[in-house]
């Protein structure tokens, strides 16, 4: 399979739209799992080598709990924005949001709460796209908040819904755990315009709820996030979370590599992922000449349309590399 790709990857790049900022710890290999299931094509960027240019080829950043405070990480965000980047930063650090609360869009006064259990993270209308493909105004939320106060021109997306019942009396009787307060104006999703960007504050840990309970909404949420952001993304997939893709470029060709982890771990037997559909966007003006299945070799069916190159598998057993060429 190598040998059979290594011909097409000679002189390509990565075409990620995304950048993560690494410090290898819980909640930046949780928000790599959030964008690897959601087919988010993205590129890593270690905390202690933030390099100002090429930070600047990317659209989107993605600043996980506790990198905000890495030395160069805020002044990297705060110019990456202001020159027309978006970024969405996850940060419960009290000290750390007070400094930065011009960029996150806060008041002055804030405040770290205490874990919360038995809570909600609820839609407001102007959220509205956070919750696409979810029929519900509400899902699950535990973890400690930062309380704050949007500042004039911050949009709140969604607000928090305070425990319905303490700990000890979770799974009693229905009449002790009626949900009090519907409602509240605490924000949980924040999303201001800074210079030419936006960035969106989560003041809470949305990463380690993926970790410790992997729900299918907190997954949506994330894929929400970067629509909202992005608008259409460059490279789309319609396959199960389980198939992880990434995109490449090189001259005359787009890329797109398709890896099957359907299964748990360690993979003993191959799960075969069938009807997958990829779709990319192409230079303005191109016209693709051909498409081809370069790994499995298998039959595919493609067509061209609107600026964009549609292409249907039957399926994937392990890897597959679609490889579109155009003029």
């Amino acid at each position: 399979m190598i040998v059979k790709s290594e011909k097409d990857m000679e002189g390509a790049k990565s075409k990620a739209e995304v950048v993560l900022m690494w410090d290898g710890k819980e909640a930046s290999r949780s928000w790599g799992d959030g964008l690897m299931k959601n087919h988010i094509s993205f590129d890593l960027m270690q905390d202690y080598y933030i390099n100002q240019e090429h930070l600047n080829q990317y659209r989107l950043a993605v600043v996980p709990d506790g990198v905000l405070g890495k030395p160069g990480i805020k002044e990297a965000v705060e110019e990456f924005v202001r020159q027309g980047g978006r970024a969405i930063v996850e940060n419960t650090d009290s000290v750390k949001t007070t400094e930065c609360r011009e960029l996150l869009g806060v008041e002055p006064l804030i405040r770290e709460g205490d874990y919360l259990t038995a809570s909600y993270l609820r839609f407001e209308n102007a959220g509205n796209l956070l919750k696409k493909d979810m029929n519900t105004d509400k899902i699950a939320f535990r973890g400690k908040v930062i309380y704050c106060t949007p500042s004039e021109g911050c949009r709140t997306l969604a607000t928090l819904v305070p425990p319905f019942a303490p700990l000890e009396v979770v799974g009693a009787p229905p009449e002790r755990a009626s949900i009090p307060v519907p409602r509240t104006d605490i924000p949980l999703v924040m999303e201001k315009d800074w210079g030419e960007g936006q960035v969106v504050y989560l003041p809470f840990s949305l990463s380690s709820m993926l970790t410790e309970f992997h729900l299918s909404d907190h997954y949506e949420l994330i894929g929400n996030l970067a629509d909202m952001l992005l608008g259409r993304r460059e490279l789309e997939v319609e396959a199960p979370g389980s198939v992880y893709a990434t995109m490449y470029g090189a001259d005359g060709r787009i890329i797109v590599h398709l890896v099957n982890e359907t299964g748990e771990r360690p993979l003993k037997d191959t799960i075969p992922v069938r009807d997958i559909t990829v779709n990319v966007a192409l230079p303005e003006g191109a016209r693709v000449s051909s498409v081809r299945a370069a790994v499995e070799e298998q039959n595919i069916a493609w067509r061209q349309e609107e600026g964009r190159a549609e292409v249907k598998l039957d399926q994937v057993d392990v890897w597959e590399m679609v490889v579109v060429e155009f003029e």
